[in-house]
């Protein structure tokens, strides 16, 4: 679980995705990957925004993209005060063993915290 985490974190913050024109695209059946960024560490508002609002319709066919098909997960964007700015998925139970993993990015040209968890 741990490896599967820190692999769709990089993916996530670290890539554009393929295609990297995926926002445009209706149907994930398209997308190879999903990736936020526009250079490493640095998120397109817009790619994030488009992930945000898929979310209550593509949860599931976005997990599998990421490979995290036996699992459930969130991500959120948060401000250095832990002050969330976005944010996607499904935040586990207290009873869920979680794991964590925290990058720093740049987000609308401010140093921000982006926080995966994923859990079983």
């Amino acid at each position: 679980m741990q490896e599967k985490a820190v692999n769709a974190s990089q993916v996530l913050v670290a890539t554009k995705g393929n295609p990297d024109s995926w926002v445009k695209l209706n149907d994930l059946t398209g997308i190879n990957s999903i990736g936020l960024a526009k250079e490493n560490n640095v998120l397109d508002e817009n790619k994030v925004d488009t992930l945000v609002d898929w979310n209550a319709l593509k949860y599931a066919e976005i997990k599998e993209v990421l490979g995290l098909q036996k699992y459930d997960f969130y991500f959120k964007i948060t401000e250095m005060d832990e002050h969330t700015v976005r944010e996607f998925g499904i935040l586990p139970g207290a009873e869920e063993k979680t794991i964590l993993v925290e990058r720093y990015i740049l987000f609308q040209g401010t140093e921000r915290k982006f926080i995966l968890g994923v859990f079983k």
